[in-house]
């Protein structure tokens, strides 16, 4: 197949490029800007470099497109404004121009953001999502809206958790190996509850198979790795494949959460935007997992246990 995949300079896009290259798929990376010299392992069939939230800026690359994976999306920053660009204009113009293209199909990669920063306990698809959350959850389910009512398009949206591994996870992996070698790691709280953990190489696979599956029109699919996994077991796992000691300290939330508000206050004294969130340690300590049951039925997605080794 001829594919399209937006936001090829993330860490998501590249890998898909690398990974449906490598599957002989015909891949043309979008970009806003042109990747350097080597960026991908596998070189793409084509790029094309444009502003996905512009009328028409992507018509042309789209020529004998079969199917568009679309991961382009803005989730840092608080300014709801330039998430609404990125995340929902940008997706109605990219529909405009598949339906204008003849191009019948389109994955879209949404998040587990959709349900809300709160407990989840095997949370299905057909749970509400929270409209009410911050500019990048209620744009990424306003996003998932113009997907549905394009029901003329074979449409899937992928919900994955916590993307992890491969080469280029800064993230998570390298992040955490940085803080590991340093001595500073400290949990925040017991961190002992599961979390919606994703491998990329999952995910990857899940896209895979939704470029071949027939009738579906705006069905969501929650796709995390086979296991929950907690932030402990997370990085002692980490900590035990580099060799290095696994760490002992967790604060108290309690302790955790005036700390985050003096260090807000202080930014704002300095007047610094720092982004606080104390609901993220909150996470980090409850149940937070969800239920991949409709993938592996509709799908056939068959998540694979991935160690780190290969991942440094």
């Amino acid at each position: 197949m001829k594919l399209l995949v937006t936001g090829a300079l993330g860490y998501v896009g590249r890998f898909l490029v690398d990974a449906l290259g490598d599957a002989g798929h015909a891949v043309v990376a979008h970009a806003r800007r042109t990747p350097p010299t080597d960026f991908y392992r596998r070189a793409p069939h084509g790029t094309v470099v444009a502003d996905l939230s512009l009328l028409g800026a992507i018509d042309a690359a789209l020529d004998e497109v079969d199917a568009v994976v679309h991961c382009a999306a803005s989730m840092y920053g608080e300014e709801e404004a330039i998430h609404r660009r990125n995340n929902v204009a940008a997706t109605e113009q990219l529909l405009r121009s598949v339906r204008k293209a003849g191009c019948p199909r389109l994955v879209h990669l949404s998040s587990f953001a959709v349900y809300g920063k709160r407990r989840q306990t095997g949370t299905t698809e057909d749970a509400p999502l929270d409209r009410s959350g911050d500019p990048y959850t209620r744009t990424k389910i306003l996003a998932e809206d113009a997907v549905r009512a394009a029901d003329d398009l074979e449409t899937v949206i992928l919900r994955p958790g916590l993307v992890w591994g491969g080469p280029d996870d800064e993230r998570i992996n390298q992040r955490l190996e940085r803080l590991l070698r340093s001595r500073i790691f400290v949990f925040p709280g017991r961190c002992d509850t599961p979390l919606p953990m994703t491998h990329i190489a999952n995910l990857a696979e899940a896209v895979s198979r939704s470029l071949t599956v027939q009738g579906e029109r705006g069905e969501a699919f929650n796709i995390t790795d086979a296991e929950p996994v907690s932030l402990r077991e997370f990085v002692e796992a980490l900590a035990r494949d580099r060799g290095l000691p696994p760490p002992r300290i967790a604060l108290p939330l309690a302790l955790i959460r005036p700390a985050v508000r003096a260090l807000d206050l202080a930014a704002r004294i300095a007047g610094v935007s720092l982004q606080k969130d104390e609901s993220r340690f909150r996470l980090l300590n409850e149940p937070c997992y969800f239920d991949i049951e409709k993938a592996r039925e509709h799908l056939g997605y068959h998540p694979r246990a991935r160690e780190f080794l290969g991942d440094k």
